[in-house]
């Protein structure tokens, strides 16, 4: 076997592997949701910050949709790249058997601008699990393997959320064209910014959240 070909099939191994990894998240979230009786929407409340619809925590999320739907659990996505697009659309089409498919662009945003990069990729499940990985920028075959995840963790959960909204707030509705829906997305609040329209570096990026440390 030549080096680039056993590079290649080491890089396929340790993303297979990391898809594992995050879906025995999935699993340990499930089983938490099916042992609670649950009094607030938050416990059946999943987003993702990730780098591309092809990161292995976005992968899992896409296996484990008809065990989310089942338990009636919604989910909001973020990604730093839209390709592959067949990733996206496969990302899409998980989201839509949560809800109805004219819903589905409301549920997913584009991270556009360069300085939301610097932010880590992030799993939230619920009320109390939260998962973080690294930062966006990094190239998936040049990471240094940040790889933490809390369970009954409801002060860390509040400060993905912050991140999580304060990095939706500014990034980009991603067009219906691009998700391959059959129906245009419903209007959400708000005119979303243009790629490549300068924004300020929002706050929680300078510091002071597990999700804005640069590694």
């Amino acid at each position: 076997m030549g080096l680039l070909t056993q590079f290649r099939q080491n890089q396929i191994n340790a993303n297979d592997a990391a898809i594992d990894r995050h879906d025995q998240l999935f699993r340990q979230y499930l089983e938490h949701v099916d042992a609670e009786t649950w009094r607030e929407d938050s416990g059946r409340r999943i987003t993702i910050l990730a780098r591309s619809p092809a990161s292995p925590v976005v992968k899992a999320f896409v296996g484990r949709q008809e065990d989310l739907k089942l338990r009636n659990i919604g989910a909001r996505i973020i990604v730093a790249r839209l390709e592959p697009e067949s990733e996206l659309r496969r990302m899409a089409r998980a989201l839509s058997e949560l809800v109805d498919d004219a819903d589905v662009g409301a549920l997913v945003r584009w991270a556009s601008n360069d300085c939301i990069l610097d932010a880590h990729e992030q799993l939230i499940l619920g009320s109390q699990m939260c998962w973080s990985g690294d930062a966006m920028r990094r190239e998936p075959g040049k990471r240094d393997s940040l790889d933490l995840f809390e369970r009954d963790a409801p002060g860390t959960v509040r400060l993905g959320v912050l991140a999580f909204d304060a990095i939706w707030s500014v990034a980009v509705k991603v067009p219906t064209s691009r998700l391959g829906l059959r129906r245009p997305a419903k209007p959400v609040g708000g005119l979303a910014p243009q790629p490549g329209t300068a924004l300020p570096k929002p706050a929680f990026l300078a510091g002071g959240s597990p999700a804005a440390t640069r590694h």
